[in-house]
């Protein structure tokens, strides 16, 4: 991987991050999805930032419980899938004049309600 690849899935990784810390703290902001966000892009730029990622107490639990299969609640899923379509839908207001691109961004909004929407789930409060 060159170098600035790299550092550009860093960076990416790290403001993923933030934006995932951000909705720990905000109820309509996702959480999970952009940990899992972040530590796909480590895994290939940094191992150290992918351990510290799925090791850290505040994104651990997160990680864990996803690629454990313990499950999303139905508020997280609804924030999920509702924050998804806002800002698909704000990118198709960019690329509206393409539309092999707004095919992509509807297969990709399908795949991933489909997704988040098929993950068990849990019943207990996030």
């Amino acid at each position: 991987m060159s170098k600035i690849r790299r550092y550009l899935f860093i960076i990416l990784g790290l403001l993923l991050t933030g934006i995932g810390i951000l909705g720990i703290i905000t109820p309509v902001l996702p959480t999970t999805v952009f940990f899992i966000m972040a530590a796909g892009l480590f895994i290939h730029a940094s191992p150290r930032l992918h351990r510290w990622i799925n090791e850290n107490r505040l994104t651990g639990p997160f990680l864990r419980a996803y690629t454990e299969g313990k499950g999303l609640s139905r508020r997280r899923k609804a924030s999920t899938i509702t924050l998804l379509w806002i800002t698909l839908l704000i990118s198709t207001w960019f690329v509206r004049d393409i539309w092999w691109l707004l095919t992509i961004l509807g297969l990709v909004g399908v795949g991933v309600t489909i997704h988040v929407a098929t993950i068990r789930p849990r019943h207990d409060k996030e």
